[in-house]
């Protein structure tokens, strides 16, 4: 193996052998170390990071490309040149290899196995009753010694490419750059399908421009992509592969990472945000290890669920009553006009609430639930539900990730406000994500006995259970919005009359028929029971309106929601609801 990674840096070096292709072979060696054994995978790691790290520790180098927006435009910007009369173009050999770097970087964490994974890079499994042996288990994952060289430099990378989607940096970028931000049309096609071809065929490419020359804006959209995935694989990778030594944070990495990846959160696309929830945030929630929830989950999460309350609840706002997202960021979707735009932005809305949903999901996990908090741990977190005036307190049972979202009033009010908001958007994928968290609220209100978040969970959280409940594209979730409709129902009954008050504002709901309910759910303990007796209240309530109990086929399109403008409350009832007021299927009977 020695001999071959001699004879790759040699035929490198005489421009015989390609970047990608030198990183391929790299790859196979890294598969045949794996199997001959942990120092094998070390030295192996050696030979082909040796010299990249020389690049990548040089401070000036750092300084030039890598201290700011300014530096990365640089990188990007080809040289021009006469040669025998003709123009020609040069590519930038830093550009790709730093490209190339990063993509290594990726190839070797998923190649090496760890202290969690196999040697294919697989997790390992635990058989039924069975213990892992230990000795079998690597100490320490090859790439541990690596990551104090490899993080600091991409982080910086990844933290000027972020920038350039500032409003402030736009109009400062060269045409070719700016040309180049908007989504690609391979992306566009991942999402579209023929769709997109049609569309750039016909419409034809605004940046065909004779001096810029489309290879380029191409070129610099195919580079700037390529980093960006591979180094949100390799943060999300290190965190999974490498396990509980990757979260040790003696030089301050946690500070780092969350400055470099959110500081330009504000300006980042639909589509960057899922990504990065995807790939680099939820790997780092699972794989954090208890002892490491407050500095890492506190610093990370709330910044993301901050960000994403902000412009999630807008967006669906807008599709909904307006039929068109209107994203606040710069456009994502170049080439691409009028219909198949809206098409586009909806699809993009759709992924980001359905991973962030997912996040909220993983924050509310019981699986995740079994670590013991430390003496210097808080016993009790402030979490801020209603307009961040009144401070809610968490239990101490509450051994979740949960309580690490929720350091300040806004994030725990944004983490609340959107799993509650998940439950009226018409995703039937995002709602059973939204579910389980908003399962996870109640068990939490009721352990704390606390009334405004009590209030909350028995007016807002029951309010949005109905109100998904009238959406066809719900139909594959009844049951699990059925379930949280009684959770709500029964756990709330002995602090709170809140869900009885929502209740009666349905029509055709009288006093007396909430007390027959009342005691045809005591009489039975059985969970299904429970929820068949809501279901025929709701129906007998609301008719034909409650599209999501008629065992629809679930669409998930926007062409049933109209209804949510038909839940426009009366005022005359004490029941508090910011958003939609009262229960308002009275007016539509």
């Amino acid at each position: 193996m020695q001999a071959m990674a001699e004879t790759m840096t040699s035929l490198q070096g005489q421009g015989l052998l390609l970047r990608g292709e030198h990183n391929l072979l790299g790859e196979a060696l890294l598969v045949a170390a794996s199997a001959a054994g942990r120092e094998h995978q070390k030295q192996v790691l050696e030979w082909l990071l040796g010299p990249i790290r020389e690049q990548w520790l040089q401070t000036e180098w750092q300084n030039q490309y890598l201290s700011g927006p300014g530096g990365l435009i640089q990188l990007v910007t080809f040289e021009q040149s006469q040669s025998s009369g003709e123009r020609e173009v040069k590519r930038n050999e830093e550009m790709w290899f730093i490209f190339h770097s990063v993509a290594l970087f990726e190839r070797a964490l998923r190649r090496c196995s760890g202290p969690t994974t196999g040697l294919d890079g697989s997790p390992l499994k635990e058989g039924i009753g069975s213990q892992l042996d230990p000795s079998s288990i690597p100490e320490i994952h090859p790439m541990l010694q690596h990551l104090s060289w490899i993080f600091p430099p991409l982080l910086k990378l990844l933290r000027c490419i972020h920038s350039l989607w500032s409003p402030a940096i736009i109009p400062t970028l060269p045409i070719w750059i700016r040309e180049a931000l908007p989504m690609g049309i391979s992306e566009q096609t991942a999402l579209l399908g023929e769709l997109a071809l049609r569309s750039v065929a016909g419409d034809g490419n605004p940046s065909d421009e004779p001096f810029s020359g489309v290879s380029r804006v191409d070129e610099i959209r195919n580079w700037l992509k390529g980093i960006r995935d591979s180094g949100y694989n390799v943060l999300g990778l290190a965190a999974a592969r490498i396990g509980d030594s990757f979260f040790n944070d003696a030089d301050g990495r946690v500070t780092t990472l969350a400055t470099c990846l959110l500081e330009n959160l504000s300006s980042m696309e639909f589509r960057h945000i899922r990504q990065l929830l995807h790939s680099t945030i939820l790997p780092l929630v699972k794989a954090c290890p208890p002892m490491q929830w407050g500095p890492w989950l506190g610093n990370i999460v709330p910044p993301i669920l901050i960000h994403c309350q902000q412009v999630l609840p807008a967006a669906w706002n807008n599709l909904i009553k307006e039929g068109a997202v209107k994203p606040p960021a710069i456009s994502s979707v170049g080439g691409l006009t009028g219909l198949k735009t809206e098409v586009m932005e909806e699809k993009l809305l759709r992924d980001l609430t359905r991973e962030t949903c997912n996040l909220l999901s993983v924050l509310a996990s019981p699986q995740l639930k079994q670590g013991q908090r430390t003496a210097d741990q808080p016993s009790q977190t402030k979490a801020v539900v209603d307009n961040e005036e009144t401070a809610r307190s968490l239990p101490r049972t509450s051994q979740s990730m949960l309580w690490c979202t929720m350091p300040q009033g806004a994030a725990a009010s944004a983490s609340l406000k959107l799993g509650i908001e998940a439950l009226k958007w018409p995703d039937s994928e995002a709602v059973h994500k939204a579910i389980a968290f908003c399962i996870a609220i109640v068990s939490i209100a009721t352990n704390s006995n606390d009334s405004g978040l009590l209030d909350m969970v028995g007016v807002d959280m029951l309010t949005a259970v109905i109100q998904g409940l009238t959406l066809e594209s719900h139909a594959t979730a009844q049951a699990e919005l059925l379930g949280l409709f009684r959770e709500i129902y029964v756990r709330l009954s002995g602090y709170t009359s809140s869900p009885q008050q929502v209740l009666l504002t349905l029509p055709s709901i009288t006093t007396e028929t909430l007390a027959a309910f009342d005691t045809a759910l005591k009489k039975t303990s059985s969970v299904k029971e429970q929820r068949q007796h809501i279901k025929s209240l709701l129906l007998a309530a609301g008719g034909d309106h409650f599209k999501a109990l008629k065992f629809q086929k679930n669409t998930n399109v926007i062409t049933n929601v109209s209804n949510a403008s038909l839940l426009a409350g009366q005022g005359n009832h004490k029941v508090r609801h910011e958003d939609v007021g009262s229960i308002g299927l009275a007016a539509i009977l």
